[in-house]
């Protein structure tokens, strides 16, 4: 502490004013020049980057969205799927663990059957449309972490070879799930 010229009475009192120099001193260095010109760059070269993941991602759920609604039942199958539409229409609970996003969701998408025979299709169609905002989500999970891979963290831009790599990584992981 004396090396730093600071004299006082309790270890306590001496952290307390070493911590208060050591602000001083970090408030008081300067950022270098390049420093202010750098962000903005890398924002408006990540932006473009943001706006094609975006656009791709829409994409990837769209072709999801139709392949599933165009392969869907119109009844209900085997298994749980009768006994799930059932208590999502009605907004019971199901066996556990009861499932109760599905329950609420499928409560909304039954209001929009024209008669009680249509439930179970629109509970389906649910289904196909929850199931394309996954592979979303998997599309940009995906893409996020082949960026992190392959771009260094403090690269101003991305090539587009390397734009077309990420995209096209994320496109083969969602749509084969």
């Amino acid at each position: 502490y004396a090396a730093l010229g600071v004299q006082a009475s309790s270890p306590r009192l001496c952290t307390q004013k070493v911590l208060a120099y050591l602000a001083r001193i970090h408030e008081n260095q300067k950022k270098p020049e390049n420093h202010k010109k750098q962000a903005p760059l890398k924002k408006q070269k990540m932006k473009r980057f943001r706006l094609i993941n975006n656009l791709v991602g829409w994409v990837v759920f769209f072709v999801a969205a139709v392949t599933y609604i165009l392969t869907v039942e119109p009844s209900a199958p085997f298994w749980d799927c009768p006994e799930f539409t059932t208590t999502a229409a009605r907004l019971e609970v199901g066996h556990p663990p009861g499932a109760p996003f599905f329950m609420l969701t499928g409560n909304f998408f039954s209001h929009f059957a024209a008669d009680n025979t249509q439930i179970a299709l629109m509970v389906n169609i649910m289904s196909a449309i929850l199931s394309a905002f996954c592979i979303l989500f998997l599309f940009w999970s995906v893409t996020h972490l082949v960026r992190r891979l392959i771009i260094d963290d403090n690269a101003t831009e991305i090539s587009p070879r390397n734009t077309l790599v990420i995209m096209a990584s994320g496109v083969a992981a969602a749509l084969a799930y």
